[in-house]
């Protein structure tokens, strides 16, 4: 059973979260203050430390400290409780090394996804050290693989630099090259320094007035990432603050995007296999009420396995979630997303719906097809009255039989579309199934 030790001051507040926790069927163990939270860990330790900031004798802020500081604790996952809107308690206990935290006050349902979120990310942590322990075992196992892998080189090589770049370091990672920019978020491929791990790192400058914003994307980002777990969707490894800087360590996709084969001509059972992987990754995050919002090749990823993943999430919008993160929210007449695969309803600037997702999957399902968008246009304005009242266009004649499912996910209105994500799988099953009856007849 995962035990969840609760640290906090207020008798009320405490016993709340040890009686839903309890609920739930989690074991929880309750300490009043940081002194005696740090005691109490040290004597159970718990999987989970649940800690309010604002205590007597030890504070929030110190426990993560001594916790961290503990050999026996120091991957004890922490999640802080925060007021809210205090961004720099949170930047803070960020820095310090949280490893979530949730804005009080809360609802049962937030409380609960935040502790998947942690408990699943345990399980990835656990499971990354137990494949890499393999992966050397492996290395030093087989006839001409041996060699110390210790001996491997891990320094950036100076042709990976961009001439003139000034290298970021971030503690506990290589950073090998810069793979992109955009605003105030810097993009960079690197290494894992204790087992690595190549991975991505999205660096967002957090220094200034211009940051606010922005940085409560990116923690949006993160937050609503933590909580998928979908093979379809980015893997998300690590999270934190510098002085400087927030950043997010992500999965590493060597085969790039989807444009790249997209480009070179994708076949129809390619763009089949490739709809209903994002089509199940979209039915995973509109479960956990997430719509991406900003669906296009680019943010698709492609695998060595053939398999792709859902990426980029820095404007996806979480219905359950948003306000109660006090995160920035999108107004009704703003325009978000990348105008080519914009819904009727975002290019109109109203309520964004999971339908929207299926929107843009259809303008996706086109240009894989017929090789090329179907909406082009001189100026914004006309592309975006195209979304607006231009009928779907016709697929390539080899296609044909893809039409009604074009139609449908293309149609002006939300509710005209597929019943969600799932709707639209079911109905790309079964015109599978029959084209596999078909050619067995």
């Amino acid at each position: 059973m995962t035990t969840i030790l609760v640290v906090e001051d207020d008798d009320a507040i405490r016993a709340n979260i040890a009686r839903l926790l309890k609920l739930e069927g989690f074991e929880v163990v309750a300490a009043v203050d940081g002194a005696a939270g740090l005691a109490r860990a040290r004597e159970v330790r718990p999987d989970i430390v649940i800690s309010d900031i604002g205590m007597p004798e030890m504070d929030g802020f110190a426990l993560l400290g001594a916790i961290r500081a503990d050999d026996q604790l120091a991957s004890t996952p922490v999640m802080l409780l925060t007021a809210l809107d205090d961004r720099a308690s949170m930047r803070r206990g960020m820095t310090a090394g949280a490893d979530d935290y949730l804005a009080k006050p809360f609802t049962r349902v937030e409380l609960m996804e935040a502790l998947q979120g942690l408990l699943r990310r345990k399980g990835r942590l656990q499971q990354s050290i137990e494949q890499a322990v393999g992966e050397v075992r492996g290395t030093t196992g087989h006839g001409g693989r041996g060699g110390d892998p210790r001996s491997r080189p891990t320094a950036p090589k100076a042709h990976d630099l961009e001439p003139g770049q000034e290298l970021l370091r971030l503690r506990g990672y290589r950073m090998t090259r810069r793979i992109g920019a955009g605003g105030m978020t810097q993009v960079y491929l690197a290494e894992r320094e204790h087992d690595g791990l190549a991975v991505v790192l999205k660096v967002l400058d957090a220094g200034g007035q211009r940051a606010t914003e922005h940085l409560s994307r990116f923690i949006q980002e993160y937050t609503l990432l933590s909580r998928i777990e979908h093979p379809n969707v980015v893997r998300i490894h690590d999270q934190g603050f510098t002085d400087d800087h927030a950043y997010i360590a992500m999965e590493y996709f060597p085969r790039g995007d989807l444009r790249s084969e997209l480009s070179a001509g994708m076949p129809q059972q390619r763009v089949l296999d490739v709809l209903e992987q994002v089509a199940r990754a979209l039915a995973a995050i509109h479960a956990l009420g997430v719509i991406h919002r900003d669906l296009k090749p680019e943010n698709i990823m492609r695998r060595a396995d053939h398999t792709v993943a859902l990426a980029d999430f820095g404007i996806a919008k979480s219905l359950l979630q948003a306000d109660n993160l006090a995160l920035s929210q999108t107004r009704h007449g703003d325009i978000v997303g990348t105008p080519y695969y914009l819904s009727p309803e975002q290019a109109a600037g109203r309520e964004i719906t999971a339908a929207s997702d299926l929107y843009s999957l259809g303008v996706m399902m086109f240009e894989m097809l017929a090789g090329q968008r179907p909406f082009r246009a001189d100026t914004l304005d006309q592309l975006l009255a195209q979304h607006l009242n231009a009928p779907t266009p016709i697929l390539p004649s080899e296609h044909a039989a893809l039409q009604p499912i074009l139609d449908r996910l293309m149609a002006k209105a939300p509710q005209d579309r597929f019943d969600g994500a799932q709707g639209f799988l079911s109905e790309l099953q079964s015109r599978q199934l029959l084209r596999t009856l078909a050619q067995q007849r």
